[in-house]
């Protein structure tokens, strides 16, 4: 697979940064305590330091990573705009609870850190997007991401309530929506890469075909085990675990979508 798993372990450290983003924004609405908070951005921002330094190794040489931010029409560079915005933003959530900043202050950039991981996500998706290539010639394909950030903020939620001592109220609720929404997400991409790539390009490698191993590695490691994971009664236990699954499932499921465009992608690059 040559580098392009520094890409998929970008995917998965980004997927849990972004969760775990989110997680703090909802954890500051129940008034958790600063110490919790602050762990929770705290962490946020190493998982996403360790992606950011995954993906400037996978690019490799400079010239690649100036050439990326030149050109504003790429999916790299929104990549890098929205991976910086929320870096900076969850920077300055933690400095704000650090210094004991007001209330409203703290909710409100929580809140914008959340939004700008929702964006990160979703340019992570995009950034595979390309007309020409079957299973990437489709927007659908943020749909996916945005489901892995889901799973992991409501697993993410569930540890953030038990470290403050705060009743994981519609946690299990949570934690099986936020499942379920990824499957339905990652089958709406799928329908609609096959019927615009076709059966044998997109569906068939994916269910039975040649990578039916990774696919469906990432559906149930990803996706089915959270879902059972999530009506664990300790809400500890059960986001720890959950955020394992998605780590796991994401990371499974990018190295599939990179396989999908393995020929066309690699063409590209001689």
């Amino acid at each position: 697979m040559g580098n392009d798993w520094l890409l998929v372990f970008f995917t998965a450290f980004a997927v849990l940064g972004t969760g775990l983003a989110a997680a703090a924004a909802a954890g500051e609405s129940r008034t958790c305590p600063l110490g919790v908070q602050a762990g929770a951005a705290a962490a946020a921002l190493i998982c996403l330091s360790a992606g950011g330094v995954l993906c400037v190794m996978h690019l490799g040489r400079p010239e690649l990573i100036f050439g990326a931010l030149g050109h504003p029409s790429t999916g790299i560079f929104r990549e890098f705009v929205t991976f910086a915005l929320t870096a900076v933003l969850i920077v300055l959530y933690l400095a704000a609870l650090l210094r004991g900043a007001e209330a409203r202050t703290t909710l409100a950039l929580s809140g914008a850190a959340a939004v700008a991981s929702l964006l990160l996500s979703a340019s992570i998706g995009s950034a595979f997007v390309m007309p020409w290539r079957p299973a990437w010639n489709t927007w659908t394909l943020v749909l996916p991401y945005l489901g892995w950030t889901a799973v992991s903020a409501a697993f993410a939620r569930s540890v953030l309530l038990a470290c403050a001592g705060e009743p994981d109220d519609g946690g299990t609720v949570c934690r099986a929506g936020s499942a379920l929404l990824l499957v339905l997400l990652t089958a709406v991409y799928i329908a609609a890469a096959t019927f615009s790539g076709g059966w044998e390009a997109v569906g068939g490698r994916l269910l039975t075909g040649d990578l039916a191993m990774p696919f469906w590695g990432s559906v149930l490691i990803g996706m089915a085990l959270p879902l059972g994971i999530a009506f664990v009664r300790a809400p500890r236990t059960a986001g720890i675990a959950g955020l394992a699954a998605a780590f796991a499932g994401s990371a499974l499921f990018q190295w599939t979508v990179q396989l999908l465009g393995t020929p066309v992608w690699h063409f590209f690059r001689q």
